[in-house]
């Protein structure tokens, strides 16, 4: 039988009030880029920390960046990691000079990335 791989990262979008620091695992996992979408990280603007990984590399370059740019955090966010993404290039959000908040940004294991975001932008880091 199919593995229960547990709650969808739709289910986020259910707690409008999470506070501080949400990691995010296994989103190569994710199969309807809308799940990511309906996860509504955007407008939870009391968190400050955010780490999505992937769990595994994977080459689904166009999934994974558009997952990637459907968890677009809230503006205010401080830190950022992103792990074992497995896109080429990364959603215009990231590197935005719109997050000038974001004093740490961590990108690791994106071994199939080509190019880095716009990190001059974010005068904090």
């Amino acid at each position: 039988g199919k593995q229960d791989v547990g709650p969808s990262v739709r289910e986020l979008g259910k707690f409008p009030n999470l506070h501080g620091k949400l990691c995010i695992k296994n989103l190569h996992n994710v199969i309807d880029t809308m799940e990511a979408y309906d996860a509504n990280l955007k407008s939870k603007d009391h968190i400050e920390e955010l780490e999505l990984e992937w769990g595994k590399p994977t080459n689904d370059s166009l999934k994974g960046k558009v997952v990637l740019d459907m968890l677009q955090p809230p503006i205010n966010l401080k830190e950022l990691g992103i792990a074992l993404y497995g896109g080429t290039s990364f959603p215009s959000w990231v590197g935005d000079s719109s997050f000038s908040n974001m004093v740490s940004l961590n990108i690791s294991d994106c071994e199939y990335c080509l190019t880095l975001p716009p990190l001059g932008q974010l005068p904090s880091l």
